[in-house]
């Protein structure tokens, strides 16, 4: 094997560890917020809570917030859709950051969760999901 061929099956490796854990820990909150599944609030609580937020149309943003985390997730674990599943959960994530923990960084309530959930989705945008993808397989 070439060296630039296992160079790019561990990037490859990389990226789908990176999207296939992030996928599933937004996933895991998105379900929650949608569904009140996993001890979660459900849609109706959430909207409620953006409300509190002062968003524009808090009801269209929890809808949009809470199915960017679980559908978008599920596309990016598979690899289906390119780069572009990840784009919305790095907004939804950002958005969390400066509206819901704005005034602490770590610990209970802090932003660095969501921030790194941002960065890395963000990031997922800028690289792609790599080479180990459904997508791949029906090209």
């Amino acid at each position: 094997m070439a060296e630039g061929s296992n160079k790019a099956g561990l990037t490859d490796t990389g990226l789908l560890l990176i999207r296939c854990v992030c996928a599933v820990v937004l996933a895991y909150h998105g379900a929650g917020k949608l569904f009140g599944w996993f001890g979660g609030s459900g849609f109706e609580a959430f909207a409620s809570y953006v409300g509190t937020l002062d968003l524009p149309e808090p009801r269209i943003m929890a809808y949009a917030a809470a199915v960017s985390e679980f559908f978008c997730s599920i596309l990016l674990f598979l690899g289906l859709g390119g780069r572009w599943p990840a784009l919305p959960m790095a907004a939804t994530m950002i958005i969390a950051v400066v509206k819901v923990h704005p005034d602490k960084f770590a610990g209970a309530s802090g932003m660095e969760f969501p921030l790194t959930l941002g960065v890395v989705c963000l990031g997922l945008t800028f690289t792609g999901p790599g080479n180990y993808t459904l997508m791949r397989l029906f090209k």
